[in-house]
């Protein structure tokens, strides 16, 4: 009998089957596993916390410096290069509506530590949720503007190469833009999913998946079982969900079993790893 444990927006191949996780047996799975981060939180219809919800994604792009789910202890010379550069965005000479402001001044010079931290395999990233939630809730919409730009401006450093710093630029512009907020908060309405404009979901090629698995070693990411004897098939999963705001570029894509791709469902993977002692 199929079982929908989660709903359905992160896998690319979804395939219905019972559900045989490692981990947890299905009704383990149905009684433990809480609905994802993102829906507790879009129930409170709060744009604060859209922005927790992409600096969420953000930290965990920053993994991605070091490969598909961060496992290697490195980050390129290449993708050190693309932070540097973004770094100095943050320290350039800012607009008159942001000088002299002591908070913005805060939230650069955090931006540059983390850019710092990703350089050397760190991650930083979420210490920047009080500065930039209070800025929101302070800041008039023109600072807001500006800052957003600045960021942008950062992350734009990101998005061209290597291919690792991607996901990152692109959770750093759409930070940007949930910490300027709307114009006018009373006709704002909170959004079904996180899922950025430009990474749609699509039909993947069929040598991207193989590229995938053979990167992979055709072993799921997250049982590490290679399930060989055909009772559960190989897919292709986004590491970080298109709905929570990851993106569809190689490093963010990952061998999955089937049942661990059910189970996974659009959770975040440091949630998804917290609820079922996965990776």
């Amino acid at each position: 009998m199929a079982m929908n444990l989660l709903p359905r927006c992160a896998s690319v191949h979804h395939q219905s089957g019972a559900c045989r996780s490692p981990f947890l047996t299905p009704s383990e799975g149905l009684a433990t596993l809480n609905p994802p981060a993102w829906h507790q939180c879009h129930a409170k219809s709060g744009i604060g916390d859209v922005v927790r919800s992409y600096l969420h994604t953000t930290a965990l792009s920053a993994e991605l410096l070091r490969g598909p789910g961060g496992r290697s202890k490195f980050v390129s010379q290449e993708a050190c290069k693309a932070l540097v550069e973004a770094e100095s965005v943050c320290k350039g000479f800012l607009p008159q509506v942001l000088r002299g402001s002591a908070l913005v001044s805060k939230i650069l010079d955090l931006l540059v530590e983390s850019f710092r931290d990703a350089a050397s395999g760190s991650n930083s990233f979420r210490a920047l949720e009080t500065p930039l939630l209070t800025f929101h809730n302070k800041a008039p919409l023109n600072m807001r503007k500006a800052l957003q730009g600045r960021i942008v401006s950062a992350a734009g450093k990101l998005l061209s190469s290597p291919p690792e710093t991607y996901p990152l630029g692109i959770s750093l512009t759409a930070l940007a833009a949930a910490v300027r907020g709307p114009g006018d908060v009373s006709r704002w309405k909170p959004p079904e999913v996180l899922q950025i404009q430009s990474e749609s979901r699509w039909k993947m090629p069929a040598d991207v998946r193989s590229q995938v698995l053979e990167r992979d070693g055709e072993r799921c990411w997250y049982c590490g079982e290679k399930h060989t004897d055909g009772t559960n098939t190989l897919t292709v999963d986004h590491w970080i969900p298109l709905c929570r705001g990851g993106t569809n570029a190689m490093v963010n894509l990952v061998c999955a079993c089937s049942s661990c791709n059910e189970l996974k469902g659009n959770y975040m993977p440091d949630d998804f790893a917290a609820a079922t002692g996965s990776f």
